[in-house]
């Protein structure tokens, strides 16, 4: 009752306050208004100073993989606590690369010391991960969540951290973020899935690890490391190897990852969107990121079915393999429903993480919502994290049938 009680609260503004729309709009400084010393906020604030025709050539052709020389200001509360420091800057993303607002890839040129500097303060970090030394990060757009709400991809990743589950992830914060001191939007700076980010979290250097990625419609993409070894892993997927499988794979953290990832139906995976990693001669581990396309298509799927949603990948064919495999099935299914059943995944710990980082962020939003148009007004965001809220009840919902 109480959803449906405020989703119609909601839609009842939109048509009512219709003919007041320019008071729905912004009670606050237009962004045109806005500079590096004058923003009153509590998020970080960035500026990225760099050659001004070297930007517009980096932003209008994003697909080229333009890296530019540029210099790098954070401040936390006015103070600056990162000044002028040389950074490789590029367009990231795919889909949403096209986006007025696009993600920029920063890569320092030395390791920041993010104890001291504070380049990134995430409420909370899992007990086995350090960001104590940071090489690079990304300022994100939200991805697919751009024009929604800019809450999904690091609210489900702080969903995952509150669950302390067996795998890596990156860790959000959301910025101001100036472009040669004029306004450029708000990002999430993020940590990268990439291996200076995995290699970072366990203070180990990026040429001990080998990182394999898979892409659209399935594509393998060895990273970096040893491909004889990747190679070596495909083909025992391929020969349907259990015993050597389960030589090379974390079996635990493949689990929780291929779990987590099959409850919240991600439909942007496993064909794509998918990172594992070794360090040196350890196992194979996994890596979550972009969740921005979660519980938006076939929320009612069984999570077998979130699973083997599309092509055949490797990661659908490393799972299916395994799950012939008595041991690994029995412990797989017990484990899917021992995190549904877990109290902090419930709709009311979700709801409350939506809830606090909407707070976080809803005196900030209307800057960026003036500039990019879509949502139009504050009113309309708001109904976008009710609907974010709405989506993960009508999963859970859905999840009960399969997992009770």
């Amino acid at each position: 009752m109480k959803k449906i009680f405020s989703t119609l609260f909601i839609a009842i503004l939109l048509v009512s306050c219709s003919e007041f729309e320019e008071d729905l709009k912004f009670d606050t400084p237009s962004y045109k208004q806005l500079t590096v010393e004058n923003v009153e906020t509590d998020l970080p604030v960035i500026n990225i100073t760099a050659d001004e025709d070297e930007v517009a050539e980096m932003l209008k052709n994003y697909r080229d993989e333009i890296e530019i020389e540029a210099h790098f200001d954070l401040y936390r509360n006015k103070e600056l606590k990162i000044d002028n420091e040389l950074i490789e800057l590029e367009v990231k993303g795919g889909r949403s690369a096209t986006f007025a607002l696009k993600s920029l890839g920063i890569k320092f040129d030395d390791s920041v010391d993010n104890d001291e500097r504070q380049l990134i303060n995430p409420e909370k970090v899992k007990s086995n991960h350090s960001i104590e030394k940071v090489k690079s990060i990304r300022l994100r757009n939200s991805g697919n969540d751009f024009y929604d709400t800019m809450l999904k991809d690091a609210s489900y990743t702080e969903l995952a951290i509150s669950l302390d589950l067996d795998f890596e992830l990156t860790y959000y914060e959301p910025a101001y973020v100036f472009l040669n001191k004029e306004y450029y939007g708000m990002l999430n700076i993020r940590t990268e899935s990439n291996s200076h980010g995995v290699s970072k979290l366990f203070g180990k250097k990026k040429k001990n690890v080998t990182m394999v990625k898979i892409n659209s419609p399935g594509e393998i993409e060895i990273k970096d490391g040893d491909e004889a070894r990747v190679y070596s892993l495909l083909d025992k997927i391929e020969q349907k190897d259990i015993t050597g499988l389960k030589e090379e794979i974390d079996i635990s953290s493949f689990i929780d990852y291929m779990a987590f990832e099959s409850l919240i139906d991600n439909f942007d995976w496993p064909n794509n969107n998918v990172r594992f990693y070794a360090i040196d001669e350890g196992k194979f581990r996994f890596v979550l990121y972009d969740l921005d396309y979660v519980n938006e298509i076939d929320v009612e799927d069984d999570p077998m079915e979130t699973i083997n949603n599309g092509n055949s990948s490797a990661m659908i064919d490393l799972f299916n393999v395994l799950y012939t495999d008595q041991e690994f099935k029995t412990a797989y299914d017990a484990r899917i429903r021992e995190i549904f059943k877990d109290s902090r995944f419930s709709r009311e710990a979700f709801s409350a993480i939506i809830h606090k980082n909407m707070e976080a962020i809803e005196k900030d939003i209307p800057a960026h919502l003036e500039k990019y148009n879509n949502p139009e007004t504050l009113i309309e965001w708001y109904q976008n994290v009710d609907n974010l809220k709405a989506g993960y009840n009508d999963r859970f919902e859905a999840l009960k049938e399969y997992l009770n």
